[in-house]
């Protein structure tokens, strides 16, 4: 966390631009987490959280559109290009679209908060064919509520900042190490059970 801190001090907006656009193309990036020091730098200086909220919001938006559009062109290829990643890129694309089926545009919304379904989201708008303002409507109504709650969680609890990152230094390590077994042995076992489903 204090690397974010520091290029959050070196490089202002310019950063959080780029690290919430990039996250939101499919990067993974702690984006939220960063907005979220950047709440708490702003509750003692600049850049204020106006600034902050603004650029957050484009970089969601331009993100977002680019994504859509790509929907709107390439439809389905889009997704499964996305759901590559997943062990499992036919089970991605059906969940997805089921998810998508049953609450529409207004699943926009709180996309961003569903690790992976705010990715995929926008160009499953753009191949289902809903119209580019109604779109824009829910992304951007998305992209506000998104960053307005990192952004005002770090303001509101900038006093505490340092006791976070002192806990996030001391279990941060093991934390990792743990997360990254368990990713191991998720993707051994879709993967194994994937392969002996084809061999049936």
């Amino acid at each position: 966390m204090q690397h974010l801190i520091g290029l959050i001090q070196a490089y202002g907006l310019l950063f959080v631009f780029v690290i919430v656009a990039l996250e939101q193309m499919g990067l993974p990036l702690p984006a939220f987490p960063a907005l979220i020091l950047a709440g708490a730098l702003a509750a003692g200086g600049a850049p204020g959280w106006q600034a902050l909220l603004a650029v957050s919001v484009l970089a969601c938006l331009m993100s977002d559109a680019f994504w859509y559009i790509a929907g709107r062109r390439h439809g389905k290829r889009v997704l499964q290009l996305l759901c590559k990643i997943s062990v499992t890129p036919d089970q991605c694309v059906s969940q997805t679209q089921r998810h998508f089926n049953r609450y529409g545009a207004k699943s926009l919304v709180v996309a961003k908060f569903i690790p992976g379904f705010n990715t995929v989201a926008p160009p499953l708008a753009g191949a289902t064919g809903i119209g580019a303002p109604r779109f824009l409507a829910y992304t951007l109504a998305g992209s506000v509520l998104w960053s307005a709650a990192a952004i005002f969680t770090g303001w509101y609890f900038h006093d505490s900042l340092e006791q976070v990152l002192a806990l996030f230094e001391r279990f941060s390590t093991n934390a990792a190490i743990c997360a990254a077994i368990a990713l191991g042995l998720y993707l051994l076992f879709k993967t194994l059970r994937r392969r002996h489903r084809h061999g049936d």
